[in-house]
């Protein structure tokens, strides 16, 4: 799959834009922001915000340092999952559930 996607500026400049390219397949979905890339690809090549699955979690990978060949960030999403709503995990494996905030 590759798809581009022109993102709008929500802050004082609401006449900029930026230009995503987002490529994936059964193994990751990456973003390339126009003018944005990573250490071990050709300029206008890389991808520095990746989605991968990794011994079954979901992780986004990024790059936010183009001068830097390992990734700045690799965010489990674990917490994010819907399933978790209203539950709080606790590093023991016991967990609280609460209601929904508001």
């Amino acid at each position: 799959m590759k798809d581009t996607l022109i993102l709008d500026d929500k802050g004082d400049n609401p006449g900029a834009s930026q230009l995503l390219h987002i490529e994936g397949d059964n193994d990751h979905l990456a973003i390339r922001p126009e003018g944005y890339g990573e250490a071990s690809a050709a300029t206008g090549h890389g991808f520095p915000v990746l989605f991968e699955k990794y011994n079954g979690k979901l992780r986004l990978i990024v790059w936010g340092d183009i001068n830097q060949q390992d990734p700045t960030h690799i965010i489990c999403l674990d917490g994010a999952q819907d399933s978790r709503l209203g539950k709080e995990t606790f590093s023991n494996g016991m967990t609280r559930e609460f209601g929904p905030t508001e």
